[in-house]
């Protein structure tokens, strides 16, 4: 890591933030040329677009470069041995994984490597990332150039449950306190790739507001960009998120909006026009 950061220093003539956990990692506070920053709290706190925002929010005329560990690993390897890394260290999660643990593989490996070497079946939806941010590939698919994670869940698609969330019950996870999962707020789920509903129209009742960590308005920024309105998208903050900054938006939504998706074309609208 320290190979690493030597590297990032004579790349850049600005800072070089390092973010950690808030505990653990205390070795790595005596890394010379960087500024450290500890975050605590459940996820968003780990969100990149987290850091930025919390240590030095963007302008539109400055650019922000930023590394996984995995990826400041890697390109220290490579200085201090003079050769590309092909390998890396993924994590196989999920309810339906085979064998949840970390792998060490080669880069763009098939994902079936990861997941004992047999197709999972068609009821089961592989991840390339995860669940909140990932892209569904299936279980034939290949490790991305930034994946570190991949994901198994159950597709859930031939189960529908009765009377849905109208019903009293303790095993279905809810982020507006539909049922009463509520009171057990460390309790694990097991996910899967059900909707529970199909797109509505859009109630504006704080459902994203409660879940972003981020000083900005995802409801009006969402309504500026879907009206083409560019000037009042920068002023609400279009440039200061990304898709991964917004999931739990997706996540918490009643009226299954992807929130990323409008986000993406916010984005790509600013750089043809900007």
């Amino acid at each position: 890591l320290e190979a690493g950061v030597e590297l990032l220093r004579a790349l850049t003539d600005g800072k070089v933030y390092l973010t950690l956990p808030g505990s653990g990692g205390g070795e790595l506070d005596s890394l010379p040329g960087v500024e450290v920053h500890r975050f605590r709290g459940p996820h968003p706190a780990g969100l990149v677009g987290t850091h930025i925002h919390e240590i030095a929010p963007l302008k539109a005329d400055q650019t922000a470069w930023y590394l996984k560990a995995g990826e400041l690993a890697l390109l220290g390897e490579w200085v201090l041995s003079g050769r590309y890394p092909t390998h890396r260290t993924v994590a196989v999660a999920g309810s339906r994984a085979p064998r949840r643990q970390y792998f060490r593989v080669r880069h763009g490996a098939a994902l079936m490597t990861l997941t004992g070497g047999q197709p999972l079946g068609d009821d089961v939806r592989v991840i390339r990332g995860t669940v909140l941010n990932g892209d569904a590939v299936g279980g034939d698919g290949f490790l991305g150039f930034y994946t570190w994670t991949v994901t198994a869940i159950d597709e859930g698609a031939d189960r529908r449950d009765m009377f849905g969330w109208a019903l009293p019950q303790f095993g279905k996870l809810s982020a507006s306190r539909a049922v009463f999962s509520w009171l057990m707020p460390k309790k694990a789920y097991d996910a899967d790739a059900r909707l529970n509903g199909g797109p509505r129209a859009v109630v504006n009742i704080g459902a994203w507001e409660s879940v972003t960590p981020l000083d900005i308005h995802p409801t009006f920024l969402t309504r500026a960009i879907r009206a083409g309105d560019l000037d009042e998208a920068l002023q609400l903050g279009l440039l200061e998120v990304t898709e991964e900054d917004v999931a739990l938006c997706t996540f918490a939504d009643p009226c299954k909006i992807e929130v990323g998706e409008i986000i993406r074309e916010g984005l790509d609208l600013y750089e043809e026009e900007a």
